[in-house]
């Protein structure tokens, strides 16, 4: 129960901190003021380098929450996690 609501808790918080970062890469860039020129990037960069983060971190919750359900899920292949125990 308790690992439950902390992996819905974080999911919450990455969509929430996602969608801001998503906004400010669509958002008008803000004219250049000081003396030194900045590089530009083009829209579908930016677009880009947003998105793989967040299609990553889909991948890593889904992976997460198979290992939460079913931690025989947790190594790629099946298998069990080995642990010991100590008396």
């Amino acid at each position: 129960m308790i690992a439950q609501t902390i992996f819905w808790g974080a999911v919450v918080a990455v969509v929430i901190a996602h969608r801001y970062i998503l906004r400010s890469a669509v958002a008008a860039s803000a004219p250049v003021t000081h003396g030194h020129p900045m590089p530009r990037t083009t829209r579908a960069a930016e677009l880009l380098w947003v998105l793989i983060p967040a299609l990553s971190l889909v991948l890593l919750f889904y992976a997460t929450w198979r290992a939460i359900e079913d931690p025989s899920t947790a190594i790629a292949g099946g298998g069990a996690v080995p642990t010991v125990v100590v008396p």
